[in-house]
């Protein structure tokens, strides 16, 4: 994908994520990428939803040692 299409793709996956649809949120992230984007799902799934097990997952992809410990 060109940096043209995945600008575009992030815009709209921080949409999903604004309005609450993490799953296709998710998608988008993974699909591009996105750092910032993973890390606040995971900052998520660890802070609001309790999920200590999904959020590492996310937090591994990015390489968040910080937040693995």
């Amino acid at each position: 994908m060109d940096s043209r299409e995945r600008v575009e793709l992030i815009r709209r996956g921080n949409e999903y994520f604004n309005n609450g649809d993490m799953t296709r949120a998710e998608a988008i992230f993974v699909k591009t990428g996105y750092r910032d984007g993973l890390t606040r799902l995971a900052d998520y799934l660890f802070y609001e939803k309790r999920q200590p097990l999904f959020a590492l997952k996310y937090y591994r992809m990015v390489n968040r040692q910080d937040k693995v410990n």
